[in-house]
């Protein structure tokens, strides 16, 4: 076998240079077409992002120029999210964070990163991380994921038409960002109504969708910020399948491209992904850098180059910071990325690589460093203004407290997002108690096939894993990337007490799609067929269980499930096709028949896709609000959808001060163009108090619970109804927006609540006679006039 290959990356063409070359190209048109029409705030946004984009690019240019397309968008991407995050803290430290300073600074950083980009030599040698393509196969590839992105775009396109509903975005996600635009620093935010631990969270992803809002402040954006993680998704797994397949044996070219081509098809026609991308949540946010950290690893453990290897490890962490640095629960998942760094020390046949534990800590001093870059601000401002990197957690080792906090880990698995079993032993438990009440595991279980069944899939799998691993050891590389989504899931089921909330595994979970692609390549010869009948049924019972086809199947009854059946038909149509023309050796051999292929299993995926799960999706949105005819999920998300709209015409000529009392929710009082102040009004002198000054005024006694849905009772200690006006008053509250309390925090208002759940403060508004504007079951809007307060 020859030695490492190096080529001119001036003259490299990777299997994504057709589709990613476009995109500053349009970015441009955009930019300057939509001037002249009068779509100002469009153009600004685009404008905006170009810059971004410039920077970004020009910076990776002169560091790291790979001979892949696909690992070259991954760096840029990485880099301008993390070039977003510094930049926005280091203007808050600075006093600069205002939309002037920041279009300056940003149209500074574009012109450098042309500059900079363009002195960067052409000719820096390297090593080509893909698999050489041919046209065919890069073609047939395309034609697979093409229509699927464009389905993609359509699917989010639409969803822009209605604010977001979900909750963590209206309290924290949305709320954040504008609370530091408005006051022009990055700093803790009380939320006394909602989880009081919001505001300690790390807030990468809130940096990011803060950069967005100087260019138009408004929900467009802001909305957007979501949308652009699934694009980055995509190439991820496109990227982490191709080199995966490459450690293989078996890959060949047009394996290969298909590969990365079906795993992403199948991430792109994926409800629950595009469910997140319009709910501005930052889970794919860290399930991208995630997938981004370990396509950077491999890359770097093939490069012979030295100083390759520094900037891909050293790429590698910095994704995985800003992994920790999105959401505090993606910690758990850095043990996976410290497994990949132990790659390096496994030989690969085709390009002996430096060996030894000297050469392997080496290699990851570049790694931690970024990762602490990354995502270690947040955790340092804790330490600094707690002394609790991880407040407010408790966290204990062997009985001794390592960090002192007011939640504990018994408390969080009270909070109702979690099963009653915890643990390995919880997790063999449940998954049991699932299985055995479904008609398949009732007739696996019966005596008779139990005694059959199970001693032939035990012997199974010992002779595939003695076939495997034992005879060529380096094939365990390509497969463990097949267990890395498993041992991910473990880790959230094991160490994140809110097992419920399984979109906390995103960063793991989102690996499982490169399972479609990996399957049939990784096993060799004939027995790539049986990848493909398990490739076929993992892509077809995702769709199921996406499409609710098992729900369905319950409830006959339910309007989808004609919808449903047919996405489960067409679905094991196309993967039987696939499946066929594998056993026939159709695609590897016949360009005309691969390219025809693609096209129409990524047409038809767009179609079903589009008669089932859109119209679901777009139904519930558009249901669930504004249409104030129309129920909403819950009373108290109707009173705030039915009051912000009411706020929003009240404010619409006049930008005001809002002031809210009671579900937590306030993004929606911001109004349309984002300008009205929303603040919380304490009824005590501890007016801007957050809960770490709170724990250490009352004593940690105050702070005792045992569900972690439960809310601290200490915000409300020492309420006057004399300090409370005398805040409204300081403050310069317009309106004051009450909602009834949520049940989770009732007991945080015990003996202060009327009989319709109104907290104390309805009764003071009354008392102090402030004029009742509107009112509902759930919710009354005041206005706050000099009058009034002068009223006793």
């Amino acid at each position: 076998m020859s030695g490492p290959v190096t080529r001119r990356t001036g003259t490299s063409v990777s299997s994504l240079t057709w589709v990613i070359g476009p995109v500053e190209t349009l970015l441009v048109i955009f930019s300057l077409t939509a001037l002249p029409l009068g779509h100002l705030q469009v153009s600004r946004t685009l404008l905006f992002l170009l810059l971004g984009w410039l920077a970004s690019k020009g910076l990776r240019r002169a560091i790291h120029r790979p001979n892949s397309s696909t690992l070259a968008l991954l760096a840029t991407l990485t880099i301008g999210y993390a070039l977003v995050v510094w930049t926005q803290l280091a203007s808050s430290w600075i006093g600069i964070l205002d939309a002037g300073s920041q279009w300056l600074l940003w149209s500074a950083l574009g012109i450098l990163g042309v500059a900079a980009g363009s002195r960067a030599s052409s000719g820096v040698e390297t090593d080509s991380p893909e698999i050489p393509t041919t046209p065919w196969a890069t073609i047939a590839a395309g034609a697979v994921v093409l229509p699927a992105s464009l389905f993609a775009i359509a699917y989010i396109l639409v969803g822009w038409e209605y604010p977001p509903i979900e909750w963590d975005a209206l309290s924290y996600h949305l709320y954040f960002p504008i609370q530091w635009v408005q006051a022009g620093r990055i700093d803790y935010i009380p939320t006394p109504f909602g989880p009081e631990y919001f505001t300690y969270f790390p807030g990468n992803y809130e940096c990011f969708v803060t950069w967005l809002l100087w260019a138009n402040p408004s929900d467009w954006p802001a909305k957007s910020a979501t949308a652009l993680f699934v694009g980055w998704v995509a190439v991820g797994i496109w990227s982490w399948t191709r080199l995966v397949t490459d450690e293989s044996e078996s890959t060949t070219t047009a394996s290969a491209a298909w590969s990365s081509a079906l795993s992403v098809a199948v991430l792109l026609c994926t409800p629950s992904i595009y469910s997140a991308a319009k709910g501005t949540m930052n889970d794919l946010a860290g399930a991208a850098c995630s997938a981004t950290s370990l396509c950077f690893l491999v890359a770097g453990r093939r490069s012979s180059i030295r100083r390759e290897r520094f900037v891909s490890f050293g790429l590698a962490g910095l994704a995985a910071g800003l992994m920790i640095g999105t959401k505090a629960t993606n910690v758990i998942y850095l043990p996976l990325l410290l497994l990949g760094l132990f790659a390096i020390l496994l030989p690969r046949p085709s390009k002996p690589q430096p060996t030894g534990i000297g050469n392997a800590t080496l290699m990851t001093l570049p790694f931690f460093a970024m990762t602490t870059l990354g995502g270690g601000y947040w955790f340092a401002r804790n330490l600094i203004e707690t002394g609790n990197p991880v407040y407010p957690l408790n966290v204990d080792l062997g009985g001794w407290t390592i960090f002192r906090g007011p939640l504990d880990r018994g408390t969080m698995y009270e909070g109702g997002w979690s099963v009653e079993e915890t643990g390995l032993t919880g997790l063999w438990e449940t998954a049991s108690r699932y299985f055995q009440q479904s008609p398949l595991g009732e007739r696996l279980l019966s005596p008779g096939w139990t005694a059959s069944l199970w001693p032939v899939l035990i012997a199974l799998g010992v002779v595939l894993t003695t076939t495997l691993f034992l005879r060529r050891p380096w094939r365990l590389l390509p497969w463990s990337a097949l267990g890395l989504p498993i041992a991910g899931m473990l880790l959230f089921w094991i160490l994140i007490p809110h097992t419920t909330e399984f979109r906390l595994a995103a960063p793991a979970a989102v690996l499982l799609f490169a399972w479609v692609g990996l399957l049939p390549t990784l096993l060799p010869g004939r027995w790539s067929m049986l990848g493909w009948i398990v490739s076929a049924g993992i892509a077809g019972g995702w769709f199921a269980l996406n499409a609710g086809i098992l729900r369905v199947l319950q409830d006959g009854s339910s309007s989808t499930a004609i919808d449903s059946v047919l996405l489960a038909i067409v679905m094991g149509a196309l993967l039987l096709v696939l499946l066929c023309w594998q056993i026939f050796g159709a695609w590897p051999g016949r360009p005309i028949v691969s390219l025809l292929g693609g096209v129409l299993l990524a047409i038809a995926l767009a179609v079903v896709n589009a008669f089932t799960h859109a119209p679901t999706l777009w139904l519930d949105r558009q249901q669930q609000f504004l249409h104030l005819g129309q129920p909403a999920n819950t009373p108290w998300m109707q009173a705030w959808f039915v009051g912000q709209r009411l706020v929003a015409q009240l404010t619409q000529d006049q930008p005001s001060t809002i002031a809210y009392v009671g579900f937590n929710s306030p993004y929606g009082l911001f109004g349309d163009r984002l300008a009205n102040r929303v603040v919380y009004i304490a009824p005590s002198p501890t007016q801007g108090w957050f809960l770490h000054q709170h724990v250490e005024h009352h004593g940690p006694e105050a702070t005792a619970r045992t569900r972690v849905r439960d809310r601290f009772p200490i915000y409300r200690a020492d309420r006057d109804r004399d300090d409370w006006r005398t805040n409204l008053e300081r403050i310069g509250v317009d309106y004051l927006f009450l909602t009834t309390v949520h049940p989770n925090e009732r007991h945080a208002f015990a003996g202060e609540m009327d009989p319709n759940g109104f907290s104390i403060e309805r009764r003071w508004a009354d008392e102090l006679a402030y004029p009742l504007l509107a009112h509902g079951p759930n919710f009354r809007l005041y206005q706050v006039t000099p009058r009034s307060r002068s009223t006793r």
